[in-house]
């Protein structure tokens, strides 16, 4: 899923501003009983979270039937983000919170 999603991002963002971009999945399949904070490493595929200067994509692959874990689309930003771009795929239903009052910035679009 990872290299497809990769793939796809590469395709839509690899010329922004000439840099390449730094491509993180989030993980559907992490450990359901705990709070999904968007800096835990253990909710990004490879254990790698976005960087936060702007230099990032951020992708949520959608969720279909049985896999669907409401617990694990609602994500609290437990700091302030800033990412180059966000991309969702098909079906994909996810939310972001922050208790802390964290800013949440997209510099190049949501896909």
């Amino acid at each position: 899923m990872r290299a497809l999603v990769q793939s796809i991002l590469l395709c839509l963002f690899g010329g922004f501003a000439g840099a390449e971009l730094s491509i993180h999945v989030w993980d559907v399949e992490a450990d359901e009983e705990t709070t999904p904070f968007w800096s835990d490493p253990s909710f990004w595929e490879g254990g790698s979270v976005p960087a936060n200067d702007g230099t990032a994509a951020a992708a949520f692959p959608g969720i279909f039937g049985e896999d669907f874990n409401p617990n694990l689309t609602s994500i609290e930003l437990n700091g302030d983000v800033n990412l180059d771009s966000l991309f969702f795929g098909e079906q994909a239903f996810y939310s972001f919170y922050s208790s802390e009052g964290a800013a949440f910035r997209i510099q190049n679009g949501i896909h």
